[in-house]
């Protein structure tokens, strides 16, 4: 059989056609005889018993080279003229021994097939009568063999299933590229009957260039060259670069090839000397159904050969092979995504780790040059403050006193406001969560806010929301911040003599959201987070929010500068910067701040009439339920008592609002007088037993006659409020209500209703505790000694002047730590002031020493006042065992709190 060219084979010859040897060694051809003679041929036989019955196949071959239709037979001196080969109904016959036909058949091709019928009549028709008996037979046995045939080839097509399942189940066990490989190869050779094969994988170089990599082959080593070789490389398997081949036509071409004499195929290149013969080749493409090429198989030497039929029958091998090479490649693409994920990610630590520390460099800096700067500030602020407070000055100096003082102040906020933002952009800002009253973060606020507020004569009023909890959950020191830098911004472009408001709301998708520009996402979002949101749709957070609302009256910021107030170093306008002054961080470190705690930050503004931020916290606890607050009072009346005339009159309808919002019992008095219609007319009036008064008197309005006269008539407990304090009789006396949350206000007339006892003829104890105590057991400032520890000439001059105006009895100073741990040891103090560095010994070391001496006298509480600002050194210092923090610069004031706050029973 031919080669064939690559995928194809030369179809079987028909059985029983062969050309005599003879012929071919004497170069004879054959002819078929041209169609139209061949037809009138068979016309005539019907009437001719010396022609062929119709139907039959009569060629013949004649010597020479002729063409179809045509034949050209040598001269009679040619020494093959005699010979005349036959092939009838596909039967070849052998007439050279018969007498050549005559001369005149020989250029008439219906003569010559009239001699050759009748020369040869008897052996054709002998030859046909034996065919014909022969074909039967043949039918037969043909018939059984293909049955048996194709139950064989079922239980193949079963095999070969079952083999490809097993191969997948050890993909499946994770048992490895090399187990799967393996054994798909082996049950491949043993459905073939074949000597040796491998499965191998295309694959592409730096170049692009393609070649095979074989997974799985059989060992074909012939000597201990190639037996090394194998051992060495097998298990990671073999590359092969040489594609001028028989195998690299199947990659180039992505076509089957079937080779039965390998030796004389077009594309068989040779083997090395010694390697096992290859008679028979077949090499099957593996592609993708998109038809990628994936890699191939092949497999040599099948007794019987190879035919189309194993190619159809291997289709699901090939399949398998395609789906194992895809998923191992997935697999490995895979692993190296992760490998260079993972390098990614270590070189991104590394690169982070290089930002930190740069960052640490730039903030301890920062936190250098805030130290340095802070030091002499405490003189340039310290000195004025002092100063002031002396009446001898002109009005002219004290004025000057106060330019200075203010600088001062300008210039610390500049440190401040540098050294946070560079906290924030370091990342080196620990967030403080816990569970603490918003009742004192906002009084700190308000209190604090108040004083700079009343420079430009602006009022702050406050709207607070009932359902909001008196305790939350958040970084409380950090909120301060944040509403601190908000008011101080309205304060500071507010008109003189205007209004800020502050709100405090649980915002759960029922009230407007302030349109404009937001910045972060709530539930924790960073810079790359922002989002902006121009529309004046209604919001519904996921969580109940709560809420911080500041709003100003003053010249409002222009839409198109709501983006920048955000920024770093930026205000919105020239003309604010010349007038108001400022670093422009104070929005910047909020927002930080702001999205530190997983909440937003918005900005709405209406140019020339009023600017509203708002921001939004995760509120951690469950909103308070209005109606919880009743169950408890519900037997219980509050009175509240103040005159419409007085400043009190609009503040106590808002009390009876905030009241009434818990479904409370409210009864508003104008005057005290008015206590003796609340009860029943009878006589006397007396109120039924289970009733029970709060009296919510404003102290302008109170008379303590008619209140004792009420109070022996009906269960009620006295709550006054006013600026002064003046009622004695009350135990806790408020300031502004206004300024309480709604729950705090609850709670306040809760605890005074949970203390009434009764009627009785004069006010029970607790009602009758006077607010100011004996003098007999309190100290003056005079009999204080006091330990100051700085190094600073210049500072150690501001503290005892300050020290002397608030006349302390006796101040002592040490110049460093260990001159203090001696001091200290000798003499018992009442406080110690200590500055932090210091020469010799710091002041933590210092500490450290003073609380951990024993026996002798009391140890004294310390107080650290220091330069440093950073939240770092505060932590040094509280574990040091500090008891309070106070950055310079300081004012009088400040330190006038501190020894009220540590000397046990100062007045």
């Amino acid at each position: 059989q031919e080669q064939q060219p690559c995928g194809t084979r030369s179809p079987p010859r028909k059985k029983g056609k062969r050309l005599l040897d003879q012929s071919s060694s004497l170069g004879l051809r054959p002819h078929r005889l041209p169609p139209s003679l061949f037809d009138n041929y068979q016309r005539q036989s019907n009437n001719n018993k010396n022609m062929p019955p119709m139907g039959t196949t009569l060629d013949y071959y004649g010597g020479g080279i002729g063409t179809k239709g045509h034949t050209h037979v040598p001269n009679q001196t040619s020494s093959s003229s005699n010979i005349i080969t036959v092939d009838f109904e596909s039967l070849t016959l052998d007439l050279s021994s018969y007498a050549s036909p005559p001369n005149c058949c020989m250029n008439n091709e219906e003569e010559m097939k009239e001699w050759i019928w009748s020369n040869c009549k008897d052996k054709i028709l002998e030859v046909m009568s034996f065919r014909n008996e022969s074909e039967k037979s043949h039918t037969i046995c043909e018939n059984d063999i293909t049955s048996s045939e194709g139950s064989l080839r079922s239980d193949q097509q079963l095999e070969l299933l079952e083999r490809v399942a097993y191969a997948q189940r050890k993909y499946l066990q994770s048992e490895g590229p090399m187990a799967v490989y393996s054994c798909l190869l082996e049950g491949l050779l043993d459905m073939m009957g074949s000597e040796f094969g491998f499965i191998g994988e295309s694959r592409y170089n730096a170049n692009g260039k393609m070649y095979l990599h074989i997974h799985v082959s059989t060992d074909i080593s012939w000597d201990d060259t190639t037996r090394k070789f194998y051992e060495e490389h097998h298990k990671n398997g073999l590359d092969f670069y040489n594609l001028d081949n028989l195998f690299g036509y199947v990659l180039t071409s992505k076509t089957v090839v079937m080779a039965n004499d390998a030796k004389r195929h077009p594309r068989a290149t040779g083997l090395p000397p010694g390697h096992p013969d290859v008679r028979k080749f077949l090499g099957v493409p593996i592609l993708a159904q998109s038809g990628e090429l994936l890699g191939m198989f092949a497999i040599a030497n099948k007794p019987s050969g190879y035919n189309e039929s194993d190619i159809k029958f291997l289709e699901p091998f090939t399949d398998t092979c395609a789906n194992v090479i895809q998923s191992y490649n997935s697999m490995t693409q895979n692993k190296r995504l992760i490998q260079n994920l993972q390098a990614s990610n270590k070189e991104l630590e590394e690169a982070n780790r290089r930002v930190v520390s740069a960052s640490q460099l730039q903030l301890r800096h920062f936190a250098c040059m805030s130290h340095e700067i802070r030091t002499p500030l405490n003189c340039i602020i310290g000195m004025p403050s002092l100063l002031r407070k002396d009446s001898d000055l002109t009005p002219m100096q004290e004025q000057s006193m106060r330019m200075v003082e203010a600088s001062g102040e300008v210039l610390a906020a500049v440190v401040n406001d540098v050294l946070d933002y560079s906290k924030l952009e370091s990342g080196s800002v620990d967030f403080d969560i816990a569970k603490r009253s918003l009742q004192d973060t906002l009084n700190t606020v308000t209190t604090a806010i108040s004083s700079k507020a009343s420079e430009k004569n602006v009022s702050l009023t406050t709207v607070y929301d009932p359902r909001v909890p008196e305790y939350i959950k958040t970084d409380h020191r950090r909120l301060e911040q944040i509403l601190f830098n908000l008011l101080g911004n309205s304060i500071k472009f507010s008109k003189e003599g205007g209004t800020i408001e502050l709100h405090v709301l649980i915002a759960d998708g029922a009230d407007h959201v302030c349109n404009g520009y937001k910045y972060g996402s709530s539930g924790g979002s960073s810079e790359s987070e922002s989002t902006y949101d121009w529309s004046c749709e209604t919001t519904s957070p996921p969580l109940p929010m709560l809420r911080f609302i500041v709003k100003d009256y003053g010249k409002g910021i222009a839409s198109d500068e709501f983006e920048k107030v955000f920024e770093p170093f930026s205000q919105t306008a020239d003309e604010t910067k010349r007038v108001n002054g400022g670093t422009g961080l104070g929005l910047a470190i909020t927002t930080k701040l702001v999205t530190g705690l997983g909440g937003d930050i918005s900005v709405d503004s209406r140019l020339g009439e009023w600017s509203c931020f708002t921001v939004n916290l995760p509120l951690h606890e469950r909103p308070l339920d209005t109606s919880e607050g009743s169950k408890e009072l519900s037997d219980t009346t509050i009175l509240i008592i103040s005159q419409n005339a007085e400043p009190s009159g609009p503040v106590s309808s808002k009390i009876a609002e905030y009241l009434q919002a818990y479904n409370l019992n409210t009864v508003s008095l104008s005057s005290m007088e008015q206590l003796q219609d609340v009860l029943p007319q009878n006589d006397p009036p007396v109120a039924s037993d289970d009733r029970k008064y709060v009296c919510l008197v404003y102290e302008g309005c109170y008379n303590s006659d008619l209140y004792l006269g009420f109070s022996r008539k009906v269960k009620c407990s006295l709550l006054t409020f006013g600026p002064k304090f003046t009622v004695q009789e009350t135990a806790k006396p408020i300031g502004c209500p206004l300024k309480y949350l709604p729950s705090t206000l609850l709670r306040m007339v809760q605890e005074r209703a949970s203390v009434i006892n009764g009627p009785s003829g004069s006010p029970s104890k607790r009602q009758s505790l006077v607010r100011t105590g004996s003098t007999s057991n309190q100290q003056t400032f005079q009999s204080l000694k006091i330990l100051v520890v700085e190094d600073n000439k210049i500072n150690q001059k501001v503290m005892s002047n300050m020290l002397k105006r608030l006349k302390i009895g006796c101040f002592e100073i040490a110049n460093n730590g260990l001159e203090a741990v001696e001091m200290e040891s000798r003499t018992e103090y009442d406080l110690i002031l200590m500055d932090v560095e210091m020469p010799v010994m710091n002041g933590i070391e210092a500490c450290k020493k003073i609380l951990a001496r024993e026996g002798g006298h009391t140890r004294p509480p310390v107080v650290f006042v220091t330069a440093h600002a950073m939240h770092a050194h505060q932590t040094e210092c509280s574990k040091a065992g500090g008891v309070a923090f106070l950055p310079k610069p300081f004012k009088i004031d400040k330190i006038s709190e501190v020894i009220h706050s540590f000397c046990k029973g100062v007045s």
